[in-house]
């Protein structure tokens, strides 16, 4: 009798462990398919996923996924594994995870919408558009864009401890945004080349792990990769099929490539600007670069 009510309890025993193990597992990965939002109109609560703590994940692909603090984060569009390990990195299953996204317009650059403003005109409320953009200037940009911190922060000998853009500079230059012009010199206030520009678009690309590369169409003739990959992503124009990288940039028309860039909605009301008006045919995407 004893050893059939031990047989019994034994069995009642591994019933509960299997079921409590079943219960565990289904409740923390009930999920075959986690969908998330990524764009200029997703939904906040849509854009991230509450993972349990006590397992470990991996991501197959980090340009579309990413995980921080047991929270998993869309990048981009597209499809992606999540990978689910128990501690001792003992595979339990794969979860299929789709982000999709959501907004007006799918270019190249849409998974890296950002709508916060960047540029706030000059101290008598003017915007100059027809001046052309300097370096000290584009990295202030940047860095109003996207979270740099600096780490290197090389020295310059004509960038001076009192410049106005000199810490903005010290990081666009630290991440590749801004090039040096000698070993010891950067041009602060130079003006921005066409050919620098394109730079910018294909580091902040390779920041925001975008894929630039579309239908691979030969717009302008050119051996330079940054170029053909600003071009060829719509970012940057060409009427002829002279691309002219050594032609400056005026303040409006590297505002319309920042927008592009930052996949931002062009459509704001009021008048940030004295000297911009609806005359300016730039007058919308100058407006939104201060919304």
């Amino acid at each position: 009798m004893k050893e059939i009510m031990k047989s019994m309890v034994m069995k009642l025993l591994q019933l509960l462990i299997i079921a409590s193990v079943f219960a565990m597992f289904s409740f923390v990965f009930a999920d075959d398919l986690i969908e998330l939002e990524y764009g200029n109109e997703a939904y906040e609560e849509f854009m991230s996923y509450k993972l349990e703590s006590g397992y470990d994940y991996q991501v197959s692909d980090d340009k579309i996924l990413r995980i921080e603090d047991h929270v998993l984060y869309a990048n981009r569009f597209g499809d992606a594994k999540l990978i689910v390990s128990d501690l001792n990195g003992n595979f339990i299953r794969e979860t299929e995870v789709i982000v999709y996204f959501v907004g007006n317009e799918l270019t190249p650059f849409s998974p890296a919408t950002i709508n916060k403003p960047y540029l706030s005109g000059y101290p008598d409320g003017t915007f100059k558009p027809k001046n052309f953009m300097t370096r000290g200037e584009l990295s202030v940009i940047l860095c109003e864009l996207m979270p740099m911190e600096l780490k290197v922060g090389n020295s310059y000998i004509d960038l001076h401890d009192d410049h106005w853009a000199r810490d903005y500079l010290l990081k666009a230059a630290d991440y590749g945004f801004i090039s040096e012009t000698s070993e010891e010199e950067i041009s602060p206030d130079a003006y921005i080349t066409k050919e620098m520009m394109a730079q910018v678009i294909y580091r902040y690309s390779d920041y925001m792990m975008l894929d630039l590369l579309t239908d691979k169409v030969d717009l302008v003739d050119t051996e330079n990769v940054m170029v053909y990959h600003a071009i060829n992503s719509g970012a940057m124009m060409v009427f002829t099929d002279q691309f002219e990288p050594e032609s400056f940039l005026k303040r409006e028309e590297v505002v319309k490539i920042i927008n592009y860039m930052s996949s931002r909605k062009i459509q704001t009301s009021g008048q940030y600007f004295t000297d911009v008006d609806f005359t300016n045919p730039l007058y919308l995407h100058i407006q939104a670069s201060a919304k």
